[in-house]
């Protein structure tokens, strides 16, 4: 096996005066059809389905990130655990339909790349008819404005390189890159099989 995966740590001040759209009272910019709201314990069912379409969106080609174990129970449990030790799960609705979930929290303690008192985005995830329609940025507006409100100066995340839905929004929104991860996989769906970065082919 010659393969590997490819992300990057990226990060970025959450008041951006070059940026109104991304500076406090975005939200107006929004969608009008789109809310957003603070998930709880009542909404555990919708998060976890969401969480999952994060999970098989990053399992496939171009991103061919390594395989995991998430089954339903499972990934409602880890969200449960998420949600008590103070994860958000920032939800939007259109149309009395949940289609996409954004987490937040305060980056680990041990976290090489990124200091304590950084806001952190975990997993994101929109269903595909959503895609390209401002979900993702009534999310990261909502994540801006919950950072700001409690005096985080720095937002960051992670994303797959060749993951050519996430990277190029995240980098439109101001982040930038801090760090590089290379994983080489030793599952073995992975015999024989190569990963190629979006860089390999230009």
């Amino acid at each position: 096996m010659t393969f590997a995966h490819s992300g990057s740590w990226a990060a970025r001040r959450l008041r951006l005066p070059c940026s109104p759209s991304l500076s406090p009272g975005a939200s107006v910019e929004n969608d009008p059809a789109l809310s957003v709201r603070i998930g709880t314990a009542d909404d555990l069912d919708t998060i976890t389905r969401l969480a999952l379409i994060e999970v098989a969106q990053r399992s496939v080609p171009p991103v061919y990130a390594p395989p995991g174990k998430e089954t339903p129970t499972r990934m409602r449990q880890d969200r449960a655990k998420g949600l008590a030790r103070g994860q958000v799960h920032l939800l939007v609705r259109r149309d009395g339909d949940d289609i996409g979930l954004l987490c937040i929290e305060r980056a680990p303690e041990h976290h090489r790349l990124l200091r304590h008192d950084q806001l952190y985005l975990g997993p994101a995830a929109v269903l595909p008819y959503a895609r390209g329609k401002g979900v993702g940025r009534a999310l990261l507006n909502a994540a801006v404005d919950w950072g700001i409100e409690r005096d985080f100066e720095w937002i960051g995340l992670a994303f797959a390189e060749s993951n050519l839905l996430a990277r190029p929004f995240w980098l439109r929104s101001g982040f930038a890159v801090t760090g590089h991860v290379r994983i080489r996989g030793i599952h073995p769906a992975y015999e024989n099989a190569e990963l190629r970065s979006p860089a390999d082919d230009a």
